[in-house]
């Protein structure tokens, strides 16, 4: 039986590669240093059990199969990917429940207040639209924890542009005039976003 140092090194290797991630950038994600990553892929050193465990979360295997010898190497590669398959999914479903349980509450929400609505705010489409921060919230907060980059970019957008949309029918229910040149903040507001994206990619 080969060394649990020899084992766990190959089965790291077959894990990033499989991943797609260079030693760096797996080091960055479970916030380890990229040499002692190197060191652990030359089977020179072995890390405590929090850092395997936190190697075993992010591949979606057992700590048990990180540092077990398998038969072909293959499983390795089929064992990952099944993981993040079911990952996937988990990760599909949680979001698709999160936002049909916004869309209830806000249809409740709609419901309850209807007696005391007039004019426009009865039009069922604004039920919907006021909300829409709440739910893009939800999607800032799934995709940094989740989702790649590209993605949590055009959260942030999502959520920007319907606080504005807000604000606009907010106005336009309480003053009943159209200000279309609200959405001018739009700009600014999206060019401080894009620049503060490329800042955290450049110190990343």
């Amino acid at each position: 039986m080969q060394d649990v140092k020899v084992i766990f090194a190959q089965n790291l290797i077959s894990l990033r590669k499989q991943m797609k991630l260079t030693q760096i950038e797996l080091a960055e994600k479970i916030n380890y240093s990229d040499k002692a990553i190197s060191k652990g892929e030359r089977g020179e050193s072995t890390p405590d059990v929090t850092v395997l465990m936190t190697i075993a979360s992010l591949f979606g295997v057992t700590l048990d199969f990180l540092v077990s010898e398998h038969a072909e190497p293959d499983i390795v590669a089929e064992q990952t990917t099944y993981a993040q398959t079911v990952k996937k999914r988990n990760r599909i479903l949680i979001t698709a429940i999160t936002f049909i349980a916004i869309a209830l509450l806000e249809t409740v929400v709609f419901v309850a207040l209807l007696p005391v609505l007039d004019g426009i705010g009865k039009n069922l489409l604004y039920c919907y639209v006021y909300p829409i921060p709440a739910a893009a919230i939800v999607a800032v907060v799934f995709s940094s924890i989740w989702a790649k980059p590209s993605l949590r970019f055009w959260s942030v957008t999502l959520l920007i542009v319907s606080f504005v949309l807000d604000v606009f029918l907010i106005v336009w229910q309480a003053a009943g005039a159209f200000f279309p040149w609200i959405f001018i903040i739009l700009i600014p507001a999206e060019l401080v976003t894009m620049l503060s994206f490329k800042i955290i990619r450049i110190k990343k």
